[in-house]
């Protein structure tokens, strides 16, 4: 028989090691939370690289967003693009409440919002199937023509079809722990090089920082200059007026 070929044992060991990495890309895609752009928001991105709302899709987040915010910040992270806002959603559990800075009509306010599933149980189902198609598909041709080059090209081409489809983005912090961040890495290189390609993430300086994690702290807030003067810059240091209005004018933009 074809599996006592040492050849095709190693090959179908290094297969099984495999397909158990798609399962559990499977489980991080059940375990995803945040916002999809197809059944809950679409995003546009602003001159000035940030996320502005252009539709509410999901009737349940009407009452929450407004078309044209701005989505400034999310759990103190910055936000420049819907990959950015999918990083810090990514490693959050479905449920879990994310505090978001939003620019409104000129001012900046801040909701906390619980996540929902990113993917329905048909998407997860669908993937779970072609996966398994692709898969299984490559390594019945593998068997049947052990000795065939052309069947070892598409084995391989078959393989890796299927883990892509199994292991797209999902939530990297699942247990046991390094899991997920294992299922991460097969797409991070990709994700780096386009990354890349869109130009360099928003920088911003130790101050406006801390005036986004001030915003932050005070959710569901209404926050005076006042504060920010003894909050951020403290007590013996006195900026101007202009001075607090031209960090306030950098986040918004940003």
């Amino acid at each position: 028989m074809s599996f006592l070929n040492p050849k095709i044992r190693k090959t179908l060991i290094f297969d099984a090691i495999l397909f158990l990495l798609g399962l559990a890309g499977i489980y991080q895609l059940a375990e995803r939370a945040g916002f999809n752009t197809t059944s809950d928001l679409e995003f546009h991105v602003s001159d000035s690289r940030r996320l502005v709302f252009e539709r509410i899709i999901n009737t349940k987040l009407d009452s929450v967003f407004m078309v044209h915010d701005t989505l400034v910040a999310i759990d103190i992270h910055p936000i420049s693009s819907v990959d950015e806002l999918e990083v810090v959603t990514d490693s959050r559990e479905i449920g879990a409440r994310a505090v978001m800075l939003i620019s409104r009509s000129g001012r900046l306010i801040t909701l906390t919002v619980p996540l929902k599933e990113f993917y329905s149980l048909s998407y997860i189902l669908i993937a779970l199937f072609v996966g398994a198609v692709f898969f299984f598909h490559g390594l019945f041709v593998l068997v049947k023509r052990p000795d065939d080059k052309a069947a070892r090209v598409y084995h391989w081409v078959s393989i890796w079809a299927a883990i892509i489809i199994m292991t797209t983005w999902g939530r990297y912090t699942i247990e046991p722990l390094g899991l997920g961040y294992i299922v991460a890495s097969i797409l991070f290189l990709w994700t780096t090089v386009s990354s890349l390609k869109k130009g360099k993430p928003i920088q911003f300086s130790t101050k406006e920082y801390e005036i986004l994690h001030f915003f932050i702290q005070h959710a569901d807030e209404i926050v005076s200059r006042d504060m920010l003067l003894d909050e951020v810059w403290g007590y013996d240091i006195f900026p101007t007026t202009r001075t607090v209005d031209k960090y306030i004018k950098f986040e918004k933009k940003n």
